[in-house]
């Protein structure tokens, strides 16, 4: 039997919860039976008081349970997702000990829905603390249904009208950008953004999330949005006089304002590129931080995709390297579908690399395994 004791605040910062739970040895015998974890010192009272603990103990991953239980069904509640567990077990639970779980929101991003618990489980008669715990988590949504971008028909070459502005291209004026243009033009309706209107159709600045905001304001709908130009909004650009430390801030709040604002206006897909090259004259202090920009992209994406799972796919497609990249003609393509896997290619050309980004627009990406493309542990 459990008591739940549930304290809300207006905003979810220190929102806590607390429930009481009495570990009988019938829950203790259920639990063995689920996990097959029959270690007598949990299931077997007679040997437990032979040994050092000189009674029947709490199996400690089902006080973790009980810790996943504040989280799935007080704080934050049904749509939590547990990314973390940092637990700590400092004493021994015995069966028929009546233990309090406790525990409150300490940080949370509402851009990024995710945030973190620190509690404790202790006795409630005595407050001896048998465990303390800190717990990451994010949230989950209802599935919907993710169509491909819908192309435009083909006859002899004749484009036809479909949902106007269904493709924009951000940073399309670059050589991978215009190359990309041009292929990709053949089937959708493009529209380009940056921050020269004499090259782009619209102006914006990846850096600035007011730029963002006031693009997508205009009231254009694109099914699919194309990041080119995600490098800037890691190290924007990587020059010696460049305010590493402001861009490297900047790099997570552009990207959320970008899919924040992308999803609001119906977008469905959305694929950044980045690249690890960089200037050969400008190599040492400089990587540093623009690798500290890369994983705080990786890292943001990848909370942003658990943030929109089942309602927008989010990619990140990474080209060559420091020393050998697409300059040399033959880029490492890493691509990483938030929702499924990692994949990885070297040797990769322009023309796969259009064939990749059409495949995953039009929902025809299919299984990123075989020889093709072949799985690699991560980003």
């Amino acid at each position: 039997m459990s008591i739940l004791l549930l304290t809300w605040s207006q905003k979810m910062i220190n929102d806590s919860a607390s429930f009481d739970v009495t570990v009988s040895d019938e829950d203790i015998q259920t639990f063995a039976e689920l996990t097959g974890d029959f270690n007598p010192l949990h299931i077997d009272s007679e040997y437990a008081k032979n040994t050092n603990f000189e009674g029947q103990v709490v199996h400690g991953a089902l006080l973790i349970g009980y810790i996943s239980r504040l989280l799935g069904m007080h704080i934050p509640g049904k749509k939590c997702i547990i990314n973390n567990f940092t637990v700590k077990l400092s004493n021994p639970v015995y069966v028929n000990t009546k233990i309090r779980i406790k525990g409150s929101i300490q940080q949370y991003n509402d851009s990024l829905e995710s945030g973190r618990v620190v509690g404790e489980i202790n006795d409630v008669i005595s407050n001896k603390i048998y465990s303390t715990f800190q717990v990451d988590f994010s949230k989950h949504h209802k599935l919907k249904e993710i169509k491909g971008l819908i192309k435009k028909e083909k006859s002899n070459d004749k484009k036809i009208d479909v949902k106007e502005n269904s493709l924009l291209i951000i940073g399309a004026s670059g050589g991978i950008g215009n190359t990309l243009s041009s292929s990709l033009s053949k089937d959708y309706l493009i529209r380009t953004a940056g921050r020269d209107l004499s090259k782009n159709d619209l102006k914006l600045n990846l850096s600035d999330p007011n730029s963002i905001s006031d693009m997508f304001e205009r009231g254009e709908v694109f099914q699919s949005i194309i990041c080119l130009a995600s490098d800037p909004l890691i190290s924007s650009p990587l020059q010696a006089n460049s305010d590493l430390i402001n861009s490297v801030e900047m790099n997570s709040v552009g990207v959320v304002s970008l899919v924040d604002n992308a999803f609001k206006k119906g977008a469905k897909k959305i694929i950044f590129f980045s690249s690890t090259m960089g200037d050969s004259n400008n190599l040492d202090g400089e990587f540093a931080s623009y690798a500290l920009g890369k994983n705080i992209l990786n890292a943001t994406l990848s909370l942003l995709s658990k943030k929109y799972a089942g309602r927008m796919e989010i990619y990140n497609i990474v080209l060559g390297n420091m020393f050998t990249g697409l300059t040399a003609g033959s880029p490492e393509l890493k691509i990483k579908r938030y929702t499924l896997s990692t994949t990885t290619k070297k040797g990769a050309n322009i023309i796969e690399l259009a064939q990749l980004v059409d495949e995953i627009l039009s929902g025809n990406l299919g299984s990123l395994s075989g020889n093709k493309i072949r799985f690699t542990s991560g980003l």
